[in-house]
Parts: structure tokens; sequence; C-alpha cells
């Protein structure tokens, strides 16, 4: 297990053979610009990167199945998250909440499920692609996400959307669904 603390260090690469990185394990790095994660990593703990106020961008491991709660909430320079295809859910609780900087995330084939408060805030976020997997949407996944402009919805089912999914989102935006679909999507009453 990997805890980054006491961190007063810009740059951290975490050493190849590390499996975990511990629940709050930089949590408060202020200083840190940037991080390497091993392969060697399959479990990143809750809040793990929270408040590192000066993340520029972050790279999640391929034997990563689920972000945690909190994990990078509050990194407010982060603008890049690359994802494995391995990741199957977010979790609930903002794990990539309140990041102002983050503008565009690809999310993987594989993801399932994004959970609750996922992008709450990310006040730049100006498009998203929802990829064919995903069967459900939980509560204030893109909650104040004023800058998000287009939504593309690759499935051709609509996926569970539960409260307020999509709230205070603004009112410039344009959802995308395929062709074929747009009348399942327009029964859709979730």
């Amino acid at each position: 297990m990997y805890i980054g603390k006491p961190c007063d260090l810009e740059t951290v690469d975490i050493p190849n053979g590390v499996t975990t990185i511990a629940a709050y394990g930089f949590q408060g790095c202020v200083s840190l610009k940037s991080v390497t994660i091993p392969a060697s990593v399959t479990t990143i703990g809750s809040s793990a990167f929270q408040y590192c106020y000066n993340l520029k961008s972050i790279t999640v491991p391929n034997g990563v199945k689920v972000l945690p709660a909190n994990f990078v909430m509050y990194c407010y320079s982060l603008t890049e998250v690359n994802l494995p295809n391995t990741i199957t859910a977010t979790t609930a609780n903002y794990s990539l909440a309140y990041c102002y900087s983050l503008d565009t995330v690809v999310l993987p084939d594989s993801l399932k499920t994004i959970g609750a408060y996922c992008f709450y805030n990310d006040t730049a976020l100006s498009h998203i692609t929802i990829p064919s997997g995903v069967t459900a949407i939980n509560s204030y996944a893109f909650r104040y996400c004023y800058s998000l402009k287009s939504i593309y919805m690759m499935s051709s089912t609509p996926p569970s959307l539960n409260a307020n999914a999509f709230n205070d989102i603004g009112t410039e935006y344009k959802i995308y669904v395929p062709a074929a679909s747009v009348d399942t999507y327009k029964a859709a009453t979730n």
C-alpha cells in the first residue's frame, strides 16, 4: 500500500509493484502537479487525490475497475483524466467533482454506471460521450456542468437516469442519440 504523505513534491512516481494507493494517500498535496501510477496498481482508495489543487492530469492504470469516491475531487487545475477500459463504474460521492478546469473526459467503453455526483460542478466540461454499455446515470451526476453543450448517447437503449442526473447544466446543450433510437429516447420516461 502506498501512502504519499507528507507531500510537498510537485511530481510523484509511485514505484512499480505497488498494488494499492491508500485512501487519503495524497489528499491535500497542494503542490502536486503530476503523478505516475504504475500498471501494478489495482485499487485506489477514496479521496486518494482530493484537494490536489495543482494536479494537471492523471492516468488510471488498466487494473483498476472502480473509481473511488472523491477520487480527484477539488483538483481545480485538472484538465485531463485518462481512464482505462477496465473501469466499470464510478462510485457515488463525487469521483471527478469540482474539477473546474476539466474540459473533456473520454469515458471507457467498459463503463456500466456513472455514480452520483460524479462530474458535479465541473464547470468547464463542454461535451461528454456516454458509452453504449452505460445502463445507469445516477443522481446529480452532471449537475452544475454549466458549459456542457453536447451529450452523445451511444446506446440504442436509453440508460436509466436517476434524480436530476443532468440538473442545472444550462440551456444551450444538445443531446445526440443513434438515429435509429430517436423514438426510443423520446418515449423514455426515466
